[in-house]
């Protein structure tokens, strides 16, 4: 369960070739996280994550990414031209879930992503990212790969993103992940679960800040 738990983190770097920034002290834009509970201001959401979650450290984050990386030459290849951290990172401590939310910076031309050309702007990141992204799938030894772009209700409007469906060492893995442009920078949100789909209730965790 341990080497799924590692792989899971895969889906989430292969978008965009934009610089990929983290700075904790900048809660507004990164998020924090205080009692279980992850505030992002700038992203407009919050999720609560309970004692069956584990809320993994900067250096942790760093590790998966080490081993991810090990497991793909075109992942590490990647991440040596740019890395790409992600700035939240969760994980059912039963390995059977997780959450994970990078930050993206697109800097002054995001504000040209206007909500009537945001899907648009997530069908380009998808259509520019699919064959990358099936190649790296198969480096880490996922089979039977399929994706497909859908819409996703999130914080009350509609959202655009990917689904996918693959089989990691025997077992089905399900991702969901939508892209949400906020200004100068986008947020890719992914939920990922083992075993059966429940990405719609990974996402649902998440609620307008009140």
């Amino acid at each position: 369960m341990r080497k799924i738990y590692l792989s899971l983190i895969i889906l989430v770097l292969l978008f965009v070739n934009a610089s990929c920034l983290y700075a904790a002290g900048n809660s507004n834009i990164y998020g924090e996280v205080e009692n279980g509970l992850y505030t992002n201001k700038n992203l407009g959401a919050e999720a609560y994550f309970s004692e069956n979650w584990h809320i993994l450290s900067r250096e942790e984050i760093e590790k998966i990414m080490g081993v991810a990386s090990s497991k793909s030459s075109t992942l590490k290849d990647m991440n040596d031209v740019n890395p790409q951290t992600p700035s939240f990172y969760a994980a059912a401590k039963d390995g059977s879930a997780n959450i994970n939310i990078l930050v993206i910076n697109l800097g002054v031309i995001g504000r040209s992503v206007t909500p009537e050309r945001t899907k648009e702007f997530v069908d380009q990141i998808i259509d520019n990212a699919a064959d990358t992204m099936k190649k790296i799938f198969a480096e880490m030894g996922a089979i039977d790969y399929t994706t497909k772009k859908i819409d996703v209700d999130f914080l009350g409007s509609k959202n655009y993103g990917m689904y996918s469906v693959s089989e990691l060492n025997g077992l089905k893995m399900y991702q969901k992940e939508i892209i949400l442009p906020r200004g100068e920078y986008a947020y890719i949100i992914t939920a990922t679960s083992m075993f059966f789909d429940i990405t719609d209730d990974l996402l649902a965790m998440f609620h307008e800040i009140k």
